[in-house]
C-alpha cells in the first residue's frame, strides 16, 4: 500500500546545447516520482569561419542546383573531408571564395633543419584531415575555381597527406592553389594532392 508522504524534489538541470533544448528534471528524494518542467530552447550554431564557437562543430555547405557543395570558409572545408572520410567519397565541392584555416600559419610554427615543425609556444594550431585517403579515396570533383586554401597544418607519420589525400581513378581536383601551409608525413605527400590516381589540373 503506498504511504501517503509530501513531495521533496530535488532539481537537475540539463543545460542546453546547440542543438538541443535544455530542461530541468524534478525527482522526488522519497518516492521517486519524476516529472520534467522548465524546458528552454536549443542555443543554435554560432559559426566563426565556418566553425561553432559554442560546440566545435562544422558548418555544413549548401548543395547548389549542379551537385556541388558550395564551399566558403574553413569550416564548410572541414565538413566536407569529414562526408568524404565517412564514406561520401564520390561527393563534389567548388570552392566561393579563397580559404584560410590557420591564419598566418608560418608564423606559429618553427621549422628545423630537418624539414619537422614544432608549434610556437602559445600558439593553437588546428590539424587538418585531408579529403581522401587509402580507405576511402576521394572520387569525385573538387573544382577549386580559381581560390587558393591557405593555412592547412597536417604533421603526423602516416601517408596520404595533402588538401586532397588520395585521389581515386576517375576523381579530380582542378583550379585551386595551397599556399602558407605546412604538411609532413610519411609518403606520398603534397600540397594539392598528396597521391594521385585520378586528375589535377590548374
Amino acid at each position: 500500500t503506498p504511504v501517503e508522504h509530501e513531495h521533496s524534489y530535488t532539481a537537475v538541470v540539463t543545460a542546453p546545447t546547440c542543438t538541443t533544448g535544455g530542461y530541468t528534471t524534478y525527482t522526488c528524494t522519497v518516492c521517486g516520482d519524476s516529472y520534467v518542467a522548465d524546458e528552454t530552447s536549443a542555443l543554435g550554431h554560432s559559426y566563426e569561419n565556418g566553425f561553432c564557437t559554442v560546440c566545435g562543430g562544422y558548418e555544413a555547405p549548401e548543395l547548389n542546383a549542379d551537385g556541388f557543395y558550395e564551399i566558403g570558409n574553413a569550416g564548410q572545408l572541414y565538413w566536407f573531408a569529414a562526408q568524404v572520410n565517412n564514406g561520401a567519397n564520390n561527393i563534389n565541392a567548388i570552392l566561393t571564395a579563397d580559404i584560410v584555416d590557420n591564419e598566418n600559419l608560418m608564423e606559429k610554427i618553427t621549422i628545423a633543419e630537418d624539414g619537422t615543425a614544432t608549434v610556437n609556444e602559445g600558439e593553437t594550431i588546428r590539424e587538418w584531415a585531408p579529403i581522401g585517403g587509402l580507405v576511402y579515396p576521394y572520387s569525385g570533383t573538387f573544382d577549386g575555381n580559381g581560390k587558393t586554401v591557405k593555412g592547412l597544418y597536417r604533421n603526423v607519420s602516416a601517408n596520404y597527406v595533402g588538401l586532397v589525400g588520395c585521389l581515386n581513378k576517375g576523381g579530380e581536383v582542378r583550379e585551386v592553389a595551397v599556399a602558407d601551409s605546412y604538411f609532413c608525413a610519411y609518403s606520398k605527400v603534397g600540397g594539392v594532392v598528396g597521391y594521385n590516381l585520378g586528375t589535377v589540373s590548374y
